[in-house]
């Protein structure tokens, strides 16, 4: 936390020195969004039983509350300042963001370079998106009804706590990017070890070979149609871990709500763009069985991932809408009793339209989520597991221009059928007022 404060006042003090003479490729900018709720409301369950009444006040009750925070993750409102160097081959990024906690770096601290014209090099804490998803329907107000996807659902960006990244453009063949990189935050063992001015590396993330981890892209943009591309993505580890120190029992359905899971994936992705105002996208992901648990011989696949979304607008009317749908996901044993897990099928849809009036932007925010029944198999005895269930949520809202960000006013409700009693999320209502700033 020291160093943090301490690298915050130091920047701070270089952020004046630069702003009195600015030289030719640095620019500034700041982006941030906050929200706060004057009144929002939780119900529970009557039937809920501890520890589940956490997450929703308590049995049989409605509580009100007031709050701030970020339309996504978590925090008190997130509030963000850049400083980038931009020459012809060399450049840096650096974001600052503060949480109302805390002052740290954000999605950017790195370096970049560029040895030829048609190749670049990115080193440190970054992101790159020229072939993520184009399309994502976590819109800035759907945290008040229902939590959506966001362009990764699509094609997955690359993404880096620590890494490094080579893009490359060849001129040669106009329209095709290839990339590649090891670093990924989305995977454990895709941090990798750094020096400290030593022989040896300092730190190391463990969890598996960091080149399992690697993240290898090619993409080909076809003129006035749109972006085809596909993608293979590592593991962050070649087995199954358990959280904490739980061991599943032997011959039984183990607590798969402790299962941290990383398995390689292959995604396919094309974005068409070919008319005007209209952008439409289908992605899927296909995930490889994993096969080792902590040496107990259970084979562990991920669900198979399709996901459509597109985006139109004219005249001042706008719609986005996404739908998502994933199956065959499970876990097997191979040793002893006969121990099978399926996943029940997952369907979500979102659907965002909105028309610019005089006063702002009016929009609603509409979300379903439909899970199907797991289902387990120990021995002979096949169970329902009675997961099933629905989640809807909507929302209407308002957004008035400020010049340099603007004001969200609204209201957006969400509830729920049982998912079983262990996963039922209650009924919340939502008052908030967001407000967001970019310069």
């Amino acid at each position: 936390m020291k160093k943090l404060i301490a690298l915050s006042i130091v920047l701070v003090v270089l952020t004046g020195a630069v702003f009195a003479q600015v030289p030719d490729g640095i620019t500034f900018g700041a982006w941030g969004r906050t929200y706060f709720t004057p009144f929002e409301s939780h119900s529970a369950h009557d039937e809920m039983a501890a520890p589940h009444t956490a997450n929703t006040m308590g049995d049989n009750k409605t509580e009100a509350y007031s709050t701030t925070g970020t339309t996504w993750g978590w925090g008190r409102g997130d509030i963000e300042f850049d400083l980038k160097a931009n020459a012809e081959k060399v450049g840096m990024v650096i974001s600052l963001n503060g949480n109302g906690g805390s002052v740290g770096t954000n999605d950017f601290a790195e370096i970049w370079a560029k040895p030829i014209s048609w190749v670049r090099i990115d080193i440190g804490k970054f992101n790159v998106d020229n072939l993520r998803g184009k399309i994502g329907t976590d819109s800035e107000f759907n945290t008040f009804t229902l939590a959506a996807r966001d362009p990764d659902a699509i094609f997955t960006r690359f993404q880096t706590g620590n890494g490094w990244h080579v893009t490359a453009t060849p001129d040669m063949v106009p329209g095709l990017t290839v990339q590649f990189g090891l670093g990924s935050n989305k995977t454990e063992a895709g941090a990798l070890g750094y020096y400290d001015g030593g022989w040896q590396p300092a730190e190391f993330v463990p969890g598996g070979d960091q080149w399992a981890s690697m993240q290898f892209g090619v993409g080909y943009e076809i003129a006035n149609i749109g972006l085809a591309r596909v993608q293979y993505l590592g593991a962050r580890g070649e087995t199954i871990t358990w959280a904490g120190d739980y061991e599943p029992p032997e011959n039984s359905i183990p607590d798969f709500s402790k299962l941290g899971v990383g398995t390689k994936k292959v995604e396919a992705a094309f974005s068409y763009t070919g008319l005007e105002g209209l952008t439409a996208e289908i992605g899927a992901q296909f995930p490889f069985p994993v096969n080792d648990v902590k040496g107990r011989k259970y084979t562990y696949t991920d669900p198979v991932k399709i996901s459509l979304a597109g985006s139109y607008g004219i005249s001042g009317f706008n719609v986005t809408a996404g739908f998502y749908l994933g199956f065959l996901g499970g876990v097997e044993s191979e040793e002893g009793t006969k121990i099978k897990y399926t996943k029940g099928a997952l369907f979500e849809t979102h659907v965002t339209p909105s028309y610019d009036l005089s006063i702002g932007t009016v929009g609603l925010d509409l979300g379903l989520t439909v899970k199907g029944e797991s289902e387990s198999e120990v021995g002979s005895t096949k169970t329902k597991l009675e997961d099933d269930g629905a989640l809807f949520g909507i929302g209407g809202w308002l957004k008035q221009d400020l010049g340099k960000g603007h004001i969200t006013y609204g209201a957006g409700f969400k509830f729920d059928t049982e998912y079983g009693k262990d996963q039922y999320q209650g009924t919340h209502i939502y008052i908030p007022i967001i407000v967001e700033y970019a310069f």
